[in-house]
């Protein structure tokens, strides 16, 4: 498709979705390249709309300032957040809908969940602009790698890389964006071939989707020999991308590799340049925190605790949200000449395979559509420390219904057959030792040791 074609077609995609992505996509091309000072002034700007509209529109900011005894005048800069205290998942999910803004209607607000790096759901509602500033973002973050509206992209993952529709929008947005999706149930080996061949007819040039799934793809086409799948560039997004899968990526596709990272749930994106060395904060749309165990600010190159504040979300507005990830900021400039904000690696995103009798990787996305489909669990924990079997944790958020617990089971050993599946009633999900969830853990094999 035509980078003209492509636009339109955009258009349409925009139009169908409600969306302003492509305009928006148009000016982050510009602002990609502000002063520093032009890029806190935008932000600070937008911070005192938005703790403004937070003030006197949601109930749960009203009572916070009212109990701090401030006002949104007494927000003068992005250090007076500090005077705000960190917005938790377990503050949302205790008191979710006193973040919804009594105006919220007026910003067409659509609801979303995520599990989030614990596998624990949390639903939350973002606003139209918030959409579009996060598919302008993604458009971005790709054209860093070359791609141009209308380029073939395809995709490969689950909900957090392709929009939550109904089956014929998704398949018109699939057409006029020009992608082809591949689920994470193709990465199997009886099924390399037949994948690999859609990707030779389409010409695709790009990839775009779970750091895990671009990896297994590439690692499975190395070790059967497949030399002839090629991409100029992959984004790779919603885990960590581990030095040795860039290079395997990069070495059997040829390409580029970019790490993408995203939070949709508070906003706070960020995206690799091709210095590679770091990650650009997408200062747009959102205000990017570093702090430490006491919510103080760290200093450059220390790690700490991520804190996002979206700055366009007005139907249900995170201000000092904590995403669950650690990292910190880069203490020298990029050489790109980019004056965002740059992150070190992002650390806290790990997730593991769980491997079946075949030496099948399963990827943990299938552990959590089957969780995320039993309103009955509020978060569950995968270990496998055998190749016989695996532990399921489930923590119940109420009285599991009659055969609920034998359902999930059955699903599970129906995939991983003869295999022992054992199914553990929890209300303490274990923890790895820094305290985290990690809520797929494979001991036989980790990411660092895959070859």
């Amino acid at each position: 498709m035509h980078p003209i074609v492509g636009k339109h077609a955009l258009r349409l995609v925009d139009y169908f979705r409600k969306t302003d992505s492509l305009r928006m996509y148009d000016s982050y091309l510009e602002s990609e390249w502000y002063s520093s000072d032009e890029i806190l002034s935008l932000q600070v700007a937008r911070l005192r709309a938005l703790v403004s509209h937070a003030y006197y529109h949601v109930p749960y900011y009203q009572r916070l300032f009212q109990r701090l005894g401030l006002h949104p005048c007494d927000v003068h800069g992005i250090e007076d957040l500090r005077s705000l205290p960190i917005t938790t998942k377990e503050i949302l999910r205790a008191d979710g809908r006193s973040f919804m803004a009594g105006n919220a209607s007026l910003y067409d607000p659509r609801e979303r969940s995520t599990g989030g790096s614990t596998g624990e759901p949390l639903h939350y509602f973002f606003d139209r602009r918030s959409q579009s500033g996060t598919w302008a973002f993604l458009y971005r973050s790709w054209s860093v790698g070359g791609w141009r509206p209308g380029d073939r992209v395809v995709y490969i993952g689950g909900s957090s890389v392709e929009p939550i529709v109904g089956i014929v929008k998704k398949y018109i947005y699939r057409f006029l964006n020009n992608w082809l999706f591949l689920s994470t149930d193709s990465l199997e080996r009886r099924k390399i071939e037949q994948v690999t061949r859609r990707l030779r007819r389409s010409r695709v040039r790009y990839i775009y989707g779970y750091a895990s799934c671009i990896f297994l793809l590439a690692e499975m086409c190395r070790d059967l020999g497949i030399d002839d799948v090629k991409f100029r560039s992959a984004f790779a997004t919603s885990e960590i991308l581990h030095d040795n899968w860039r290079r395997v990526i990069e070495d059997v596709f040829s390409c580029e590799v970019f790490d993408v990272y995203g939070g949709n749930d508070g906003a706070g994106f960020a995206y690799e340049c091709k210095e590679h060395d770091g990650l650009h904060c997408v200062c747009e749309d959102s205000i990017i925190e570093i702090v430490d165990e006491m919510g103080n600010p760290v200093s450059h190159g220390s790690e700490g605790r991520v804190l996002t504040t979206s700055l366009f979300n007005y139907a249900m507005p995170f201000i000092r949200y904590e995403v669950g990830d650690i990292s910190s900021f880069s203490d020298r400039p990029c050489p790109c000449g980019r004056n965002s904000p740059l992150l070190a690696r992002i650390q806290g995103r790990d997730c593991d395979f769980v491997e079946d009798k075949e030496g099948n990787k399963v990827y943990n996305g299938f552990f959590s559509h089957i969780m995320h489909g039993a309103p009955w669990i509020s978060g569950f924990h995968v270990l496998q420390e055998t190749r016989d079997g695996i532990k399921l944790y489930l923590r119940p958020g109420n009285e599991p219904p009659a055969g609920a617990v034998d359902s999930v089971r059955r699903i599970v050993e129906e995939r991983f057959q003869n295999m022992i599946v054992e199914v553990i009633i929890t209300r303490d999900l274990p923890r790895s030792p820094n305290g985290k969830f990690k809520y797929v853990l494979n001991k036989i094999q980790t990411p660092e040791t895959a070859k």
